[in-house]
């Protein structure tokens, strides 16, 4: 399964999609001058994670607390997709969730049929955690089916900081017991599948020096292998890239990298962290991070070799400003990587940058490949990158004016037009009813691929991969829930794409 966008599983010819506008330069047309900025003083909401709902809202949660209460909770907020406050969420837009004073919500997915999952954890003491995942409804309540009406605590010390969901609707959970990488898996009631790791729970020592390891990534491969990235130490001062495979038993994958681990020492005593990471549809993997002062995108091949065929031996690294950190990415399905973050120096400043499938720089995305601007005088910072339907990016996060934070939505153009029903190599094969109440139909005689499979607008799979044996072929669509689907049709390296409306 793939990531939150139905960007991971599309693989376009560029000729394929129109240029609409400058890429790379803010929307006007959204919202106020192509942005939205809201503070929700006295409390203080800071967004670390995103995500676009089917309808189009985005929902961004995050870190809230009044200042002077020393009350840490977790804060959710919803945005239209004309970018106002949606007031029909929470109370005036805005949800808050408060499990012990000290609730911390570190990433957040949509399920298939929409349902919201947050991951973090609670702090017990200075020396106690427990791990925490909310399930919420699509409309932001409690989900009573999940957990003890809607969470779900495990006392293993645990800090999750990234989750996905499986094929399955299982819940995998990465992130940190003490200074082992971690990874848990949840069933879909909310209770640790015990058929995962040890009791549902997977703990890895990276090396024995290591007393820095942490999650920050998870990603779920085809085959239903997991992939963690973070960080750990290798010694006592150098902090480096590291990458494990698991299988879907949360066993290490012996045949990723050396004994299931991949470990990147970019340069000798420094701290190099990765924040982000997707799986291409060929199955290389792209991180992207920091390394001290640096931007750093890096991919690997399904081994967990660097890719030598991008940037400069599989790593490219850029500076922007004085200093930049990347925080989160996706890719375009025409293969553009998009990345985002801030340049803290000299003058603090959000960074959205892109580059193309080899690894440089993309100059037609804002004339240099790269914008960095402000909101507000401090603290300007990108944490998410969202791809609309449509072919426009969101990015959010916050900004601060004065004494106030703000929280940001910001549009921009990618170049890409993504309402045309087709993204395709060979556009004769036809599917019928579109818009459909549930079974549709293609003749594949004329063609001949392999396989169909089904993605929702998340780029999460929904439906196992159908063989296509016949001439005459029938999917059935009825289980999945209303909205745009895309029906993916492989044969040898060729791929089709064609989108899907359930009504």
């Amino acid at each position: 399964m793939k990531k939150l966008q139905f960007i991971l599983i599309l693989t376009l010819l560029t000729s394929a999609v129109k240029v609409f506008s400058q890429p790379g330069v803010i929307d006007s047309s959204y919202a106020t001058n192509g942005s939205v900025l809201t503070t929700y003083n006295p409390g203080l909401f800071i967004p670390v994670s995103s995500v676009i709902q089917q309808n189009g809202y985005v929902v961004m949660m995050g870190g809230y607390g009044v200042p002077a209460s020393g009350v840490a909770q977790i804060g959710l907020s919803r945005h239209k997709d004309d970018g106002t406050i949606d007031t029909s969420f929470g109370t005036n837009g805005f949800i808050s969730i408060n499990v012990n004073n000290k609730t911390y919500g570190h990433s957040l997915i949509l399920q298939q049929d929409g349902k919201i999952v947050i991951a973090g954890y609670i702090e017990n003491s200075p020396t106690s955690i427990s791990l925490l995942v909310v399930r919420l409804t699509t409309d932001g309540n409690l989900d009573p089916m999940f957990g003890n009406n809607g969470i779900a605590i495990f006392n293993n010390n645990m800090n999750a900081f990234s989750v996905k969901v499986q094929l399955d609707d299982k819940i995998v959970v990465g992130g940190n017991c003490g200074n082992e990488f971690a990874i848990a898996r949840l069933n879909t009631d909310g209770s640790l599948d015990m058929d995962f790791g040890f009791n549902g729970l997977a703990t890895t020592t990276i090396t024995t020096s290591a007393n820095q390891s942490q999650i920050n990534a998870v990603s779920i491969q085809n085959d239903g292998k997991i992939v963690a990235a973070g960080q750990a130490n290798i010694n006592s001062i150098n902090i480096c890239f590291c990458l494990v495979r698991y299988d879907s038993n949360g066993n290490i994958d012996t045949d990723f990298g050396i004994n299931g681990k991949v470990l990147t020492n970019l340069n000798p005593y420094s701290v190099e962290i990765i924040s982000g990471m997707v799986i291409q549809q060929d199955g290389k993997i792209v991180v992207t991070g920091h390394a001290d002062q640096s931007t750093v995108i890096a991919r690997y091949d399904n081994t967990g070799v660097l890719d030598t065929l991008f940037g400069t031996d599989g790593i490219s690294t850029i500076t922007y400003g004085n200093s930049s950190l990347s925080l989160s990415l996706l890719i375009q399905p025409d293969n553009k990587i998009v990345i985002v973050g801030n340049s803290p120096l000299p003058n603090d400043k959000f960074l959205i940058a892109r580059y193309t499938d080899s690894g440089i720089l993309d100059v037609t995305f804002n004339t240099s490949g790269y914008n960095l601007g402000s909101f507000g005088n401090n603290n300007n910072r990108f944490n998410s990158i969202l791809l609309q339907s449509d072919g426009k990016l969101l990015a959010t996060g916050f900004t601060q004016i004065g004494n106030d934070v703000y929280t940001v939505i910001a549009r921009f153009n990618s170049g890409l037009d993504l309402n045309n029903d087709e993204f395709v190599v060979n556009k004769n094969i036809r599917v019928y009813p579109n818009p459909t109440k549930g079974i549709i139909s293609f003749n594949n005689s004329k063609f001949g691929y392999e396989s169909v499979t089904v993605f929702n607008y998340l780029g999460q799979q929904v439906l196992i991969p159908i063989v296509c044996f016949q001439s005459e072929n029938t999917i059935d669509l009825s289980n999945l829930s209303n909205g745009i689907y895309f029906l993916q049709f492989t044969r040898d390296k060729e791929m089709t794409i064609k989108k899907i409306i359930k009504d």
